[in-house]
Formats: C-alpha cells, sequence, structure tokens
C-alpha cells in the first residue's frame, strides 16, 4: 500500500512514536491539498458516526497510557492494514492515519509530563525536516483560553491545527542558514514554594548605571564601523559581581520565579557570582528562581551568548543572538554589531503547569517576522523574555501585535547603563494578554524607575513584577471580566 512504505520505517521494533508524527505529517501536508480541499478533508474526518471516529477512539485508548517511544507501534500498522484492506484509495488511507494521529494527539493529554527531559525535538530523524514537540498539557494562560472561548492561533494549515498536544515545527518556516540550530526545548521543575496560583513573579535587574564593558569600534567603509564588545579588567568586574549577588539575593526574598539580567553584561566574573551565590542560597535553603537568565557574554569569537541557569546555579542553556543592530550614532555614522554564529544554540525552557518561556536578544524581538515572531506564531510560549541594551524601549510595544493573535505575554529587560537618567527613566517594559471591551490585545506598560542613584546601584537594583493570568469572564456576554490578567509592580 502507498502510505505503508512510507511509515514502515518508524512502525518497527524500538521505533519512535513521535518519527511516525513527523513522517505522517510530511504525507499529509505535501498530498492531501493534492485529493481535496483541506478544510472539508477535515471535516469529512469529523463526522460523528463512521469508521474514522472509531479508529480515533481506538487509537486514544491504545495509548492513553503510555508515552513511551517503542511501544503500540505495532497497533498502528495493524489498523492501517485492516482498514485498508477493502478500500485501498489513497483519501480513504489518508483518513485512516489521520485519525490514528488525532486519537493520538488525544492520548498525549494524559500522558505523564514528569517523566520527560525534553520537551523536543522528540523525533530522531530529520529527512523530511517536520520536528515534533509536546506542549504542557496545561499553562497559565490555560484560564484565559476558556474566558474568551477562543484557542491561541496555530498558524500552519488546517489539517495541522487540530494536533494541538504537540508543537509541529517546519523547519523551512525559520528559514536557517548553515550552522544554524532548531530550538531545544529544556525541561524544568518547578519549585513547590515560588510559584503562587496563576501568577508569576520577574525580577528586571538594569544592574548598574555604569557599564562593566565597553564599546570598540572597527572602521569598514566612509562612516561606517563594526561594533564588538570588550569587557573591563577582573578587578574592575568585582563590584558588579557584588551589585549581582545582592540582586539575586533580593529576588529570593522576594520569591521570584525569574530573573532577568540585561544584554553584554554577563562577564565571566559576573556568571561565576550568578552561578556561586545560586549555590549558596540553595544552601541555606532559601528561595531560588527557577530560571535566571543571567545576561548576554560577548565571546571571543564576537558571538552575543544569552547563558541561562536554574536555580540549583547549573547552567542548563543558552541562545545566541540572531539579528544584530545597525542603527547610526550621535555623529551620525553607522554603527552595526560585529555577532557571528547566529542562532548556533537556541534553547527554551518548558514548565509543567506553567507553559513554555522563550528568550530572544534585543534586537530579535523587534525586527518584523524576526525570531520573536516566529517562535511566538510556532511554540505559543506563554512568555517571552528580552534581556535588552537599548536607549529605546518604547520600540518593544510593537510586540503587542502577537499577543493579540497568539496570547503570548512579554518582558524587556534592559539596562540602567543604556538608559539612565537623573529623573524618571523607563528600563523595560511589560506586555500581557488581556482582554477590554470584547477585545483581546496586549497591554503593553513601561517599567519605570525614578531617577538613578549611587546607594540603588550598590544595594542591587531589582524591579519585581507579578504576571496575575487568571481570568474570569464576566457572567454574561458583553459583561467585563469579573478578574482580568495584570500587570503590577511589586513595592519592596
Amino acid at each position: 500500500m502507498l502510505l505503508t512504505k512510507e511509515i514502515e520505517s518508524c512502525l518497527k521494533v524500538n521505533g519512535n512514536i513521535y518519527d511516525f508524527i513527523s513522517v505522517s505529517i510530511y504525507n499529509i501536508k505535501k498530498r492531501v491539498p493534492k485529493i481535496a480541499d483541506p478544510v472539508e478533508f477535515v471535516c469529512s474526518i469529523y463526522d460523528n458516526t463512521g469508521i474514522y471516529k472509531e479508529i480515533r477512539t481506538n487509537s486514544r485508548l491504545a495509548f492513553m497510557k503510555t508515552m513511551l517511544p517503542f511501544e503500540q507501534l505495532d497497533f498502528i500498522k495493524k489498523t492501517f492494514n485492516t482498514t485498508c484492506e477493502t478500500d485501498n484509495s489513497e483519501k480513504h488511507q489518508f483518513s485512516v492515519l489521520y485519525s490514528i494521529l488525532l486519537g493520538i494527539n488525544d492520548a498525549a493529554r494524559a500522558w505523564s509530563e514528569e517523566a520527560l527531559t525534553s520537551w523536543g525535538p522528540l523525533d530522531t530523524d530529520d529527512k523530511h525536516k517536520i520536528r515534533v514537540y509536546l506542549r504542557p498539557h496545561s499553562t497559565l494562560i490555560t484560564s484565559f483560553e476558556d474566558g474568551v472561548k477562543r484557542k491561541r492561533n496555530i498558524e500552519f494549515n488546517e489539517l495541522i491545527d487540530p494536533l494541538d498536544s504537540f508543537v509541529i515545527l517546519d523547519i523551512k518556516e525559520l528559514k536557517l542558514k548553515p550552522g544554524q540550530s532548531i530550538p531545544t526545548g529544556i525541561f524544568v521543575r518547578p519549585g513547590t514554594n515560588n510559584w503562587k496560583k496563576g501568577k508569576l513573579r520577574i525580577g528586571i535587574a538594569p544592574l548598574c548605571c555604569n557599564k562593566n564593558f565597553s564599546f570598540k569600534y572597527r572602521k569598514i567603509a566612509e562612516s561606517t564601523y563594526k561594533a564588538h564588545v570588550e569587557y573591563l579588567s577582573a578587578s574592575e568586574q568585582k563590584p558588579f559581581a557584588v551589585k549581582a549577588r545582592k540582586i539575586l539575593e533580593k529576588a529570593s526574598q522576594s520569591r521570584c520565579n525569574i530573573v532577568i539580567f540585561p544584554e553584554f553584561t554577563c562577564s565571566d566574573q559576573l556568571r561565576d557570582a550568578i552561578k556561586n551565590t545560586l549555590e549558596s542560597l540553595n544552601k541555606n535553603r532559601a528561595p531560588v528562581p527557577d530560571l535566571i537568565f543571567a545576561g548576554t557574554n560577548w565571546t571571543s569569537g564576537n558571538e552575543n551568548v544569552l547563558i541561562v541557569f536554574n536555580g540549583q546555579g547549573k547552567e542548563i542553556g543558552k541562545y545566541y543572538k540572531h539579528d544584530h543592530y545597525d542603527d547610526p550614532d550621535e555623529k551620525g555614522n553607522r554603527i552595526i554589531e560585529d555577532i557571528q554564529n547566529r542562532w548556533k544554540e537556541v534553547d527554551f525552557y518548558g514548565l509543567p503547569g506553567i507553559g513554555f518561556i522563550m528568550p530572544v536578544i534585543c534586537k530579535d524581538a523587534i525586527v518584523e517576522d524576526g525570531p520573536a515572531d516566529l517562535f511566538s506564531k510556532i511554540f505559543l510560549p506563554l512568555l517571552i523574555v528580552i534581556p535588552a541594551w537599548s536607549p529605546s524601549v518604547s520600540s518593544f510595544e510593537r510586540l503587542t501585535g502577537s499577543t493579540k493573535d497568539n496570547f503570548t505575554s512579554f518582558v524587556m529587560s534592559d539596562a540602567c547603563s543604556a538608559v539612565h537618567s537623573d529623573k524618571e527613566f523607563s528600563i523595560g517594559m511589560s506586555i500581557i494578554v488581556t482582554k477590554h471591551n470584547s477585545v483581546v490585545s496586549g497591554n503593553a506598560k513601561a517599567i519605570s524607575k525614578s531617577g538613578c542613584s549611587s546607594s540603588d546601584c550598590d544595594q542591587g537594583c531589582l524591579e519585581v513584577l507579578e504576571y496575575d493570568f487568571r481570568f474570569v469572564p464576566g457572567k454574561n456576554r458583553g459583561d467585563p471580566p469579573i478578574h482580568n490578567t495584570s500587570v503590577r509592580k511589586i513595592v519592596q
């Protein structure tokens, strides 16, 4: 039969259920539109009577109690062969295959997330460039989805949208260049003491009004320069390391779930200070954040790399910046960030019951159809975090479009050294999905600071935000929500 030849290799002993999903989706995406209109095809599968409903139900039951990659694959082969004996038409074969996928998708909602070590990619064969990730069963945004009675947009195609237990990544959408990587989902188990129902506490650490680095410039053409970063000496870094320690101690006292340091600031000395402080807090059994986005480190190879720690002080992931800044300076010269190895590693973080948290770096967030737009559309993260070094906080307001479409919220953490002033200024931005006058939108607020003093810097500057994702709709259609989502600043 037509399809068995293509999926048979996935159904061997010790095969992988995620490989089966990947290859099946490749076939469906490639061929079904040639058979019939995709919407009409899906509607026929959702018919409440007939063999396809039975196949979906049996597939759900077969895979309900297991998520091991090699179990129950023989069930798929037998089901396919049995049901296609009397009808060998291409449309029927695809209908059977699609019904099996729907059944697996239903079963996946009951799989134990505790058995995971990674959210994906979970398939092992990327021959067809379709990669498969598992989604968290529920997230902090689930009550909002239920309340507004609308699911987040999944912009793949009509056939793939119903497979919402998984992230189906078509690698072509990322437009990768040689040496660039696809995203990897790191499994993070939430700490037991810090999380409040429906809420997320985020510490914004602008670090200091002085830089622990300097920009260096190399002329490449008339009035055009490439810029890279050089860090201060080890002895000059010591005060910044002390500030990082104080910031994390404040984050512990405030029971932050996440802490974000700015772009460029993660020197080797700051990196060690963050690691050592987290280890000390653990030793003393103090509350620790689950994720620490430690700012970006500029390497000797001109790579701009975000370093990520877990609460135990272990470095668990990285993100290599993709889009360079290209802006005029005060003299009208063109300044281009000289970054190499873009997207060499792209890690994101999934927490059961919380959702996906994905980082991007500064410019990656505001480039149209750039990393932030792509990740929001494909992975539907709860939150995108943005370590930045930018003189313009307001430019990040454009992200409210992704919030409206995909229910993704954002937090941008800028550096005091990029924006500091003796008067009130903004050190970041919060954007949370909300509903106002029956319209889903992104509520953007600048994170303000009332001037900058040396005592603020010495004590370790930390602004704590509480994202409240809880949502209770009004009793009647058109009524305002009884409880809406919000972001508030926690006074320390």
